[in-house]
């Protein structure tokens, strides 16, 4: 005699299936009655350096209050570290959007690979300053000898390239206020250090947000003793990509409060 079937379980894949279903029917009739849905992934802009007008005005807004309106000062806009095949194109661009001269401290391995980048910063109205061939800091504080031959190994690219000997330098890391020796020995050579006074910190890790960055910028332009000649300084390499997307807030909230923007070596008006 055949005894009474038994009830066998549903297979685990089959269960996964029905559950997968009811969610996706529940989701459908929560879209039909007015439930936003997450939107779907934009395509790339044509530019990977972009922020909006809607950033630019939010990193303004949010800028100290003291830095008024009338605020009338001096700015040089001082970007290190490059040249690079992707950022410098895109700052050279941004610069020329807003007629704005900055002073680019160049490291003479990266203008050997972009010297047509050299060529073209210095075409446009740029000053190219010298931030050393190296960039080593082991080599280049070695001695007094070692960081005069890095700048001046430095300084005969920048000619070949741009007919100009640029005197004005930046030591890598601002290591000068530790190696007086070094400092007295370049200053005898005829150079003249050029440090900063409002730093953006780009140069963290991890990398600060766009928005940050140049908010860094706009909350120590508030100090009015820093307004005679405020010295910014941002970094350009593929890694600092969101200074580059941080430069039109900078720039256009300083244009709007009364600062104008300089080169070194220009005479006070």
């Amino acid at each position: 005699m055949v005894g009474p079937l038994k009830k066998q379980p549903f297979p685990l894949t089959f269960v996964l299936l029905l559950c997968l279903c009811g969610y996706l029917a529940a989701v459908s009739r929560e879209n039909t009655m007015g439930v936003t849905v997450l939107p779907a992934v934009p395509e790339e802009t044509t530019s990977p350096f972009s922020i909006s007008e809607e950033d630019v005005l939010q990193v303004a807004s949010a800028s100290p209050a003291s830095v008024r309106q009338t605020a009338t000062g001096r700015v040089y806009l001082t970007i290190d570290d490059g040249p690079d095949i992707l950022t410098t194109p895109a700052i050279l661009d941004i610069l020329d959007r807003y007629g704005v001269r900055a002073t680019f401290f160049v490291i003479g391995r990266q203008a050997e690979k972009f010297p047509d980048l050299i060529k073209e910063m210095h075409s446009r109205g740029h000053y190219i300053g010298n931030h050393t061939y190296s960039h080593d800091y082991r080599d280049i504080y070695e001695s007094k000898e070692a960081f005069l031959s890095s700048i001046q190994k430095n300084e005969e690219l920048i000619f070949r390239l741009t007919g100009t000997r640029p005197k004005y330098i930046r030591d890598p890391g601002g290591k000068l206020r530790e190696f007086r020796d070094i400092r007295e020995h370049a200053e005898e050579a005829g150079y003249i250090i050029m440090g900063w006074n409002v730093d953006s910190y780009d140069s963290r890790n991890p990398v600060p947000h766009s928005k940050d960055i140049a908010a860094n910028v706009l909350s120590q332009a508030e100090h009015e003793h820093l307004w005679p000649g405020m010295i910014i300084l941002l970094h350009e390499t593929r890694i600092r990509q969101n200074s580059v997307e941080a430069l039109p807030a900078i720039i256009e909230t300083l244009i709007r409060r009364g600062f104008t923007f300089h080169l070194p070596g220009e005479a006070q008006e």
